[in-house]
């Protein structure tokens, strides 16, 4: 078995905390670049050349921990897609700002703070998202498609996030609607 510490040539990018009943996980990249993964156990950590087709990542875990397990992601690398809907995070940090062009992660629990370093996202799919606050989206400025889907969101919070992204517009395109185009202003328009 290996010991830790545990040396790596990259510096951290993201931090994901889950449940230690987990016997195994996954996720799922494209891009380009170079990852390395700590996937929170014995095992030695795993180097991942990322390419331009969407390849799954799959870890057994080989030792119980107590706690929370705690998987790092360690790397130079641009996503084309990222989705750690398998791992079912309780906790998501993001440790520097991270290219991610498409974005997934559904059906869990958690604040998404984390969201305020993606950088260059067009597409974020949380499909069965429970949230307290919607808000940070706002950080996405490239965004154009949000799917929330089947989540335990409540009225209030969506309304909360879509007058602060009224508020906080800035240098955004402008929504479009079979063909016609909405601007985003001081108010709301219903279609």
């Amino acid at each position: 078995q290996q010991v830790y510490p545990k040396e790596f040539t990259q510096s951290l990018l993201i931090e994901l905390f889950l449940s230690n009943t987990k016997i195994s996980v996954a996720f799922t990249a494209a891009g380009h670049g170079r990852i390395e993964v700590d996937w929170g156990d014995n095992a030695a950590p795993e180097s991942i050349a990322l390419g331009e087709s969407t390849q799954r990542y799959t870890h057994t875990f080989d030792s119980a921990v107590a706690g929370s397990r705690r998987i790092r992601l360690y790397g130079d690398a641009e996503f084309r897609e990222l989705d750690l809907s398998d791992t079912a995070p309780s906790e998501v940090y993001f440790l520097e700002p991270l290219r991610v062009e498409k974005f997934t992660l559904r059906n869990c629990t958690l604040d998404i703070g984390f969201l305020q370093l993606l950088e260059e996202t067009y597409l974020v799919d949380f499909q069965g998202l429970r949230c307290p606050d919607l808000r940070p989206l706002v950080a996405c400025h490239g965004l154009m498609s949000l799917d929330l889907r089947a989540g335990n969101i409540k009225p209030s919070t969506l309304d909360a996030y879509l007058l602060y992204l009224v508020r906080h517009y800035g240098e955004r395109r402008n929504c479009c609607k079979n063909g016609r185009i909405l601007k985003v202003g001081r108010s709301v328009t219903a279609l």
